[in-house]
């Protein structure tokens, strides 16, 4: 549950934000502090009780096989999306704008006496929708045989386990600093310009600690076909950065559509919890050495998805497993997201159906290498679907009969009015199946087969007919 952190550091310091509009986390966190004793492996201490905040110093120490060393963070839960400031003629507005499952991306901005607004940058801050506090709390609200109050007092066991539900969900929220001040990459979001974001404004201490982010752009989806041109750019864009992370020994660990963000003008990956330094041990205190990322998402790499069944072992098929990002799992699903990209083109779909490329399910791929045994893969298939009809209800991680290809396409692609789509010239249909034969090198199932990030780089810009630069971006 760790990020790359510098060296320097010891333990995993971040700050975290939580919209807790109906102060449920905060009589959650009030009531922990009052009955645990200060021994406890889990230790909230409240540092600051502001009327439009509280402040809480969360300190979590390692005690689990799925963290690698302790943990520590510094949480504020917001009451109201405008925060008074400690001046007299200004005042801070939070704007929810985006959610994924962990977090929700905020605008921050200042207005003064005069009316006049100010963005400041982008807060991601827990999305609360998916916090189970207050989730559970909100059902029991909304339930006439239960009153609200009586929450707490009948449910401390689901009190208590809602409060690790919201720990777990906390790294997505932070910022890490040293990617951007000590590897200097291009391409990743970073902290807003004129923002201190390590030591508090002597005009505004509200401000002081704050990591508000710069340039956290629109989703990329190309709404246009026939685009292979603005295809064939961005994605050397998102290589060039791939590759400069790559270098510096850094892998992403969840490069797909969504992710992707637009910042000054350059395409690079978001959701930066998701990194991990690679070759990295974890160790006792040490902060981002490794980091873990679940493996049953449908644009992660089959090792990474079921790394137990790659090394050969009886547990490789268990649910819910960890594993650390790595080089060549940024490998995998940069092919995948480079397939989906390339529907966009006009042919593109076609041309990918065609050559068979991610058109295979995600259990009839693995069979048909010689990486997984094709008994302990249908025995898993059945399995899974034995625990989806006993339950009711669950994901067909490898029994879902659709392609990869379908299952990471969206789900409905915009329509751009009077918008024709063009018929691709000979040169531009070439590039095209070069696109599609770079897709089918990069998802190899083996590992070791597929290209580096800079080889990938310099096939694109062979595809591109340019001049290959002479070091990485960074």
């Amino acid at each position: 549950m760790l990020t790359p952190a510098n060296k320097s550091i010891n333990n995993c310091q971040f700050h975290a934000f939580l919209r807790d509009e109906q102060y449920i986390v905060t009589d959650a966190f009030s009531r922990r502090i009052q009955s645990v004793k200060t021994n406890d492996d889990l230790i909230i201490k409240r540092v600051d009780d502001r009327p439009d905040m509280t402040t809480y110093d969360i300190f979590r120490r390692k005690t689990r096989s799925d963290m690698d060393s302790d943990e520590q963070c510094r949480m504020t839960l917001l009451p109201s999306p405008v925060i008074e400031s400690s001046s007299a003629d200004r005042a801070l507005t939070i704007e929810p704008v985006e959610k994924t499952w962990f977090t929700e991306a905020a605008k921050v901005s200042v207005r003064d006496r005069g009316g006049v607004e100010k963005s400041l940058g982008i807060l991601l801050m827990v999305n609360p929708d998916n916090v189970h506090l207050i989730k559970h709390y909100l059902c029991m609200e909304d339930s006439p045989e239960q009153q609200p109050e009586q929450y707490p007092e009948q449910y401390p066991e689901q009190q208590e386990e809602g409060i690790f539900q919201l720990l777990e969900m906390l790294p997505a929220t932070c910022r890490q600093h040293h990617l951007y001040s000590h590897y200097g990459i291009k391409g990743l979001p970073k902290p807003a310009a004129g923002v201190d974001v390590s030591v508090a404004s002597d005009s505004d201490p509200t401000l002081g600690h704050w990591p508000l982010l710069d340039g956290l752009g629109e989703k990329y989806i190309t709404p246009v076909s026939g685009l292979l041109k603005n295809v064939l750019q961005d994605i050397s864009s998102l290589t060039g950065t791939i590759a400069s992370m790559h270098e510096q020994g850094v892998a992403h660990g969840d490069i797909r559509l969504k992710n992707l963000r637009i910042i000054d003008g350059q395409l690079g990956p978001g959701n930066t919890e998701r990194f991990s330094v690679v070759g990295e041990c974890s160790g006792t205190r040490q902060s981002g050495e490794k980091r873990f990322i679940f493996y049953n998402n449908a644009w992660h790499a089959p090792e990474l998805r079921f790394p137990g069944a790659y090394a050969g072992t009886r547990a490789g098929f268990a649910s819910w497993q960890y594993v650390a990002a790595s080089k060549e799992g940024d490998i995998w699903s940069y092919g995948l997201l480079l397939a989906v990209m390339i529907c966009h083109i006009t042919g593109g779909e076609e041309v990918l159906c065609k050559a068979g490329i991610l058109q295979q399910s995600l259990a009839d791929y693995m069979k048909s290498s010689n990486l997984y045994k094709s008994d302990d893969v249908d025995r898993a298939v059945a399995n899974e679907a034995a625990a989806i009809q006993k339950a009711g209800y669950g994901t067909r991680y490898l029994s879902e009969p659709k392609g990869l290809l379908k299952l990471n396409l969206p789900t409905m692609k915009k329509a751009v009015s009077g918008a024709v789509e063009t018929e691709l010239s000979d040169g531009d249909k070439k590039k095209l199946c070069q696109l599609v034969a770079l897709v089918e090198r990069c998802t190899d199932i083996d590992p070791k087969q597929r290209p580096t990030a800079k080889k990938v780089l310099e096939g694109l810009y062979v595809i591109m007919e340019k001049k290959a630069k002479g070091r990485l971006r960074n």
